[in-house]
């Protein structure tokens, strides 16, 4: 194989991988969840390309999770509002189209919920998450679910 296939196969490799690598920035942290009670959910991310004023993130919720009590969803990095929808086993959180923009490179975040665990979580538990915006949409990320301890004191 001569160098210019060489260097051709490489680049290509890179083109494929580094957006592939970029998209492994998207976190959902269940916000001081317990067993049976209600808790708030931030989905952060870094915006990899243009996040348009209207664009949703469909999040593909497991069974183990009820979101049908969801009523709060808001972003303190993200202008403009949101609006939200359940169908079937899908939670869509859909940006108001308010707000300006949100450039590549920014990082945002998503509080929604409550959602409450039916039972406790086993390792790597996780959702799919697709971004839909201008009629595309996104392919669907996996993206685990952390679970941040309550460190409060009473």
């Amino acid at each position: 194989m001569n160098v210019i296939a060489r260097v051709f196969n490489i680049v290509f490799v890179l083109v494929l991988a580094v957006p592939a690598l970029a998209q492994e920035n998207m976190r959902l942290t269940a916000l001081h969840a317990v067993e049976g009670k209600p808790a708030l959910y931030e989905l952060s991310l870094t915006v990899t390309d243009t996040l348009k004023p209207d664009a949703a993130f469909e999040i593909k919720i497991p069974q183990n999770l009820d979101f049908s009590a969801v009523k709060v969803v808001g972003s303190p990095s993200m202008k403009g509002g949101f609006t939200f929808e359940v169908s079937d086993s899908a939670l869509v959180l859909r940006r108001s189209g308010l707000g300006p923009a949100v450039p590549a490179g920014e990082k945002v975040k998503i509080i929604f919920g409550p959602l409450t665990a039916k039972k406790p979580f086993k390792d790597r538990a996780a959702v799919d998450v697709r971004i839909n915006q201008a009629g595309r949409k996104s392919p669907v990320r996996r993206v685990a679910i952390f679970f941040q301890k309550d460190e409060r004191v009473f």
